[in-house]
């Protein structure tokens, strides 16, 4: 993730995110353990699985082109918007989004927010809250990114309002 970027993983139907503490070596910029999350099938009966393929045209449709089509997850590419599409053993498992930050983000934030929401209702994601643990809605989208350290910098630098601000109106 560079310093300018705020990321999300929306998490497709029958997958969680699981978090595991990385080797005890590894270090974050505050000294405490890396954490790596990672999908995991949740093995849900019943539910629907998603085939990769099937949100190219999705995303086309909104304005987003191809930028890598492969085994491992296809990616996809809108103004400040980057979403990969996270594959395992075949089957869709997540969209990790990735919002590249300016000046200027405020004024994109409700595009942001509706392209999210209508991307979780259109396919049944899960937006996964990192700092709590716990999946959420994709209306909860600029809360989520609003607590990654790129967004705070953001927002301090550039006296960004307060996303509760934006969230309300």
């Amino acid at each position: 993730m560079g310093w300018n970027d705020a990321r999300a993983s929306l998490v497709a139907p029958g997958w969680k995110i699981i978090t595991e503490t990385g080797p005890s070596g590894a270090r974050t910029s505050d000294g405490s353990r890396v954490r790596i999350q990672r999908p995991e099938n949740s093995g849900g009966i019943g539910t629907v699985r998603i085939q990769p393929g099937t949100l190219r045209a999705w995303f086309e449709e909104r304005g987003f082109e191809v930028t890598q089509l492969s085994k491992s997850g296809n990616r996809f590419h809108r103004g400040e918007i980057e979403a990969l599409l996270g594959v395992v053993d075949g089957e869709l498992a997540e969209v990790i989004l990735t919002f590249t930050l300016s000046r200027n983000s405020p004024d994109l934030w409700q595009d942001w927010k509706i392209f999210v929401e209508s991307l979780c209702e259109d396919w049944n994601f899960n937006v996964h809250d990192r700092q709590r643990g716990f999946m959420v809605g994709g209306s909860e989208i600029l809360r989520v990114l609003s607590e990654t350290e790129s967004w705070k910098e953001f927002e301090a630098n550039f006296k960004w309002p307060p996303v509760s601000q934006t969230l309300s109106n």
